[in-house]
C-alpha cells in the first residue's frame, strides 16, 4: 500500500514538471564579469592613461590568441602568442597579477590545444596563484580561482583522469559550498564570503553544468564510469561540507543525490518537491540525471509512476525533452 503523504509529494513533483524547461532553466549559469573589465573599472580612476591603454592592448591581443585558438586557426595563433612574448608584460603592482592571471589561462589553453596537458596544467597552476595574489589588492575578482580551478578539472577530464578529476571536484565544491581555502590563504575565504549570493550560485551552478558536459561529452566515458563518479562525487562533497556557508539552496541538489545513492524514496522525493525550484534553475544534464534518479528510485521501491494522477503529463513533458539537444557547456578548454 502507498504510503498517503509520499504518494501527494510525488504528485506535486509530477505536476511542477509542467513549468521545468522555462528560460530560467536554459541560463548557462557562468559569470557574466570579466576579470579584465573589473580590474579596469576599479583603477579607471587611479591608473594613468597610459597604463590603461597598456592593458587594454594586451588583453586584446590574449583575447585574439585565444579565439585562433579555439578556431582551430593553429598556425595564426601561434604567431600571435610568440608577438606577445616579445612584448612588455610588466604592469603596474596594482594590477599586475590580475593580467598575470589573463596571460596565463591564455597560454594554458595554447598547451591544451597542443596536447600538452602537463604543461597546461602548470599553467592554470601558475593563473590560480596569480588570482590569489591579485585578490590582496581586489577580492572583487575571487571567483576567478573558481574559474581556473574548473579549467584543471577540463585538463584532467580530457587526459581521462578521472582520479585526480574527482579530487579537484570535491575539493571545488568544497571551497563553493564552505568558502574554505588554504589555511595560509584567509583573504580567499574572507573575500569569496563577501561575493554576492547571485554570483556565487551562478558560478557553482556554471560548475556543475561544465562538470555534467566534460562528464557525458561523447565518447569519454562510459555509462558504469560517469555512474560511480557521479556517486563518489555528490558522497564525498555531502560528507565533506556539512552545513553550507554558501549556496545552501544548490547544495540541496547535493542532498538530493545523496539520497538517492541511500536509496532513500522518502528524502529525494521530499528535497525533490521542497526544492523544485532550485531543480529547475539547475543545469539541463542534471535535471535529466536527476529525473532518472527519480524513476529509478520509484522503481526499486515498487512504485509504479504510471498509477499517479499527474503522470501522462510528465511523460509527455519528459518526452518532449528528450528530443531536443542539452545545454552545451560555457568552456574554457573546449
Amino acid at each position: 500500500m502507498k504510503n498517503a503523504n509520499l504518494t501527494a509529494v510525488i504528485n506535486s513533483i509530477l505536476a511542477q514538471y509542467k513549468n521545468l524547461y522555462t528560460p530560467e532553466a536554459t541560463r548557462s549559469g557562468s559569470v557574466s564579469y570579466h576579470v579584465y573589465h573589473r580590474l579596469e573599472n576599479n583603477y579607471t580612476d587611479t591608473l594613468d592613461a597610459k597604463e590603461l591603454t597598456k592593458m587594454y592592448y594586451h588583453f586584446c591581443r590574449y583575447e585574439e590568441c585565444l579565439r585562433y585558438f579555439k578556431e582551430k586557426e593553429l598556425h595564426t595563433g601561434e604567431l600571435l602568442y610568440q608577438r606577445i612574448q616579445q612584448t612588455d608584460r610588466n604592469f603596474d603592482s596594482r594590477v599586475k597579477a590580475g593580467m598575470d592571471l589573463l596571460y596565463r589561462a591564455m597560454s594554458a589553453y595554447r598547451w591544451h590545444v597542443r596536447k600538452n596537458m602537463d604543461e597546461a596544467l602548470t599553467e592554470l597552476g601558475y593563473a590560480i596563484k596569480s588570482c590569489e595574489q591579485q585578490v590582496l589588492l581586489s577580492p572583487f575578482i575571487v571567483s576567478s580561482i573558481q574559474e581556473q580551478w574548473l579549467n584543471r578539472l577540463r585538463v584532467y577530464f580530457r587526459m581521462k583522469d578521472l582520479d585526480n578529476t574527482l579530487e579537484e571536484a570535491v575539493s571545488l565544491f568544497h571551497f563553493s559550498f564552505t568558502g574554505v581555502y588554504q589555511p595560509d590563504k584567509p583573504h580567499i575565504t574572507e573575500a569569496f564570503r563577501a561575493v554576492p549570493a547571485e554570483e556565487q550560485r551562478s558560478m557553482t551552478i556554471h560548475i556543475l553544468n561544465n562538470l555534467m558536459f566534460e562528464l557525458q561529452r561523447p565518447g569519454a566515458f562510459d555509462a558504469l564510469s560517469q555512474a560511480g563518479f557521479l556517486k563518489q562525487l555528490f558522497t564525498r562533497v555531502h560528507a565533506a561540507t556539512g552545513n553550507p556557508v554558501c549556496n545552501a539552496d544548490i547544495f540541496q541538489m547535493i542532498r538530493l543525490q545523496q539520497a538517492y545513492y541511500n536509496g532513500d524514496i522518502s528524502a529525494f522525493a521530499h528535497l525533490l518537491n521542497e526544492h523544485f525550484s532550485t531543480f529547475k534553475a539547475s543545469p539541463r544534464r542534471f535535471q535529466q540525471l536527476t529525473t532518472r534518479h527519480f524513476t529509478t528510485l520509484l522503481t526499486a521501491n515498487g512504485l509504479d509512476v504510471t498509477t499517479y494522477a499527474n503522470y501522462p503529463d510528465f511523460l509527455e513533458i519528459v518526452l518532449q525533452k528528450q528530443e531536443h539537444q542539452p545545454v552545451t557547456a560555457t568552456s574554457s578548454i573546449a
